[in-house]
This record gives C-alpha cells, sequence and structure tokens, in this order.
C-alpha cells in the first residue's frame, strides 16, 4: 500500500515549491514594473522639460525674431533717411564747374564776338541764372542740392533770351552808369 502520507508530504512540498517559484517570479516582475515605471517616469520628465525647454526656445526665438524686426526696420528707416540726405547734399566742386561751364558756352552761342560778349554777357548771365531760379530748382551755386543738379543743366540747354530786350537793358544801364560817373558818383 501506498503511504499517503508521503504522498502527501510530497504533494505539499511540491505544491510549496511551485508557489515560491511564482512567488519569485512575481517578486521580479514587481521589480521590472518598478524599473519600468521609473523609467517610463525618467521618460515623462524628460519629455516634459525638453517641451519645457522647447517653449522657452521657442519663445527666445520668437523675442529674437521681434528684436531682428526691430533692427531691420531701424535699418530701413537709417537707409531711408540717408538717400533722403543723399539727394539734399550740396553739389560739389566738379559739379559747380560743370554748370559753370555749361552756363559760359551757352552764352558764348549767343554772344559770338568778343565786343558783344564784353557787352552783354553780365546781362545775358543775369536772365539765365534768373531763369534758372525760376523754373529748375536752381538757388545759388553754394546751396543747390544734387537732386536738381540734372534739372539745372537740362535749364541750360532749354534757355532761349530775348536778346533785343536783353541787349537794350544792357545798353540803358551802360548809359545810367555813364551819367552817375559824369555827375560824380563813383560806380
Amino acid at each position: 500500500m501506498i503511504n499517503t502520507k508521503n504522498v502527501n508530504n510530497d504533494n505539499d512540498n511540491k505544491n510549496d515549491d511551485i508557489l515560491k517559484m511564482i512567488l519569485e517570479y512575481m517578486k521580479k516582475q514587481d521589480k521590472q514594473n518598478e524599473s519600468a515605471l521609473a523609467v517610463q517616469t525618467d521618460l515623462s520628465n524628460s519629455v516634459k522639460l525638453t517641451n519645457e525647454r522647447l517653449f522657452a526656445d521657442e519663445s527666445k526665438i520668437k523675442d529674437i525674431y521681434k528684436r531682428l524686426d526691430e533692427y531691420f526696420t531701424g535699418f530701413s528707416t537709417l537707409k531711408d533717411e540717408f538717400e533722403l540726405h543723399k539727394d539734399n547734399e550740396v553739389i560739389d566742386e566738379n559739379q559747380r564747374k560743370a554748370i559753370h561751364s555749361r552756363t559760359f558756352t551757352r552764352i558764348k552761342e549767343f554772344l559770338a564776338d568778343d565786343y558783344d560778349y564784353a557787352r552783354y554777357h553780365m546781362t545775358y548771365f543775369g536772365d539765365l541764372y534768373k531763369y534758372l531760379k525760376q523754373f529748375c530748382h536752381y538757388t545759388t551755386m553754394s546751396s543747390t542740392v544734387k537732386k536738381h543738379f540734372d534739372d539745372v543743366m537740362g535749364g541750360i540747354e532749354s534757355w532761349y533770351p530775348h536778346e533785343r530786350e536783353l541787349k537794350s537793358k544792357a545798353d540803358n544801364m551802360a548809359k545810367a552808369r555813364m551819367m552817375a560817373k559824369n555827375n560824380g558818383y563813383k560806380c
């Protein structure tokens, strides 16, 4: 006959061993779950930290773009002011010489001989400069601005004197000076 007590003891021992194994397996699973949970928590915290940094970086980048936009607006304004200043700059010495030279040759076109030139050139110059002041933005040689230089040069080309009136005016001024000198005035 089989000893049931031994078999029961063997079964109990086997059951105890199985239970111990199951308990150890569960403890291992708990440790693995704790490790996985810790890794997941670390990952979650890392994601949160990364997101916070990204949001902080995003706001910094937005701030940088805002500042760059302000700088570019400032540069654009400075460029516009520079262009305006450049246009309102007084003509340089070479441009003055060009105006004077073109004026001289234009008057010589109308006063070809030296006698007429000596007699009437001042009246012609006065009329030409009066025309330039009225129609071509010419002020004076020392204050005409660069943006009007081409207008002045074009005005010199477009000027045509009323020769009879100018010569009559010059002759009358010469007579008046002669009479003043004869009467003792210094002219």
